[in-house]
């Protein structure tokens, strides 16, 4: 259920759009950053027309199934990547995408879907929810807002990916 909330706040908002190549409803993120729209589509979530509920849960369901047939399992666990929790050596190999400066404010975006999540499961887990919103003191992003400005967050930002990839080898 969190998930189908987190779904329709994405795209029941004044920031979503119409994508008129499928002639639906977009979600808000069509990069990583909140577009500027002149108009925005209205969602009529009971029916069964875009982004309505029915469409929203039938997606989850259809993910939920497809993931059931997996035989594989995953250990999932929310920690710094310049602190992770696993022994040296533990890893074949580390995919990653690392951030880049100050272009993506990724902590800023994710709080469209934390505060919905916070609503829905944030009992459930309680530990992942303990903050208003996305933690962000430690997020290797170079803001330029903070005190120092752009330069301390340049600083900052290297630091911390230093110690990151130090830690992954």
């Amino acid at each position: 259920m969190g998930i189908l909330v987190d779904k329709l706040s994405s795209s029941s908002n004044t920031l979503a759009r119409w994508q008129p190549n499928g002639e639906k409803i977009a979600d808000v993120y069509a990069r990583q950053a909140l577009p500027i729209v002149w108009d925005y589509p209205e969602v009529n979530m009971l029916t069964g027309a875009s982004r309505s509920f029915k469409e929203l849960l039938s997606d989850i369901f259809r993910v939920i199934e497809s993931g059931a047939s997996m035989n594989n399992s995953a250990f999932i666990s929310n920690a710094s990547s310049h602190k992770l929790p696993f022994e040296n050596g533990f890893f074949d190999a580390i995919f990653t995408d690392p951030p880049y400066y100050d272009n993506v404010p990724y902590s800023y975006l994710s709080d469209l879907f934390y505060v919905w999540l916070k609503r829905s499961v944030g009992n459930i887990y309680p530990e992942l929810f303990s903050t208003p919103l996305t933690p962000k003191k430690n997020e290797i992003v170079a803001y330029s807002n903070g005190p120092g400005g752009w330069e301390e967050g340049k600083v900052f930002f290297e630091d911390m990916l230093k110690k990151s990839f130090k830690e992954i080898n």
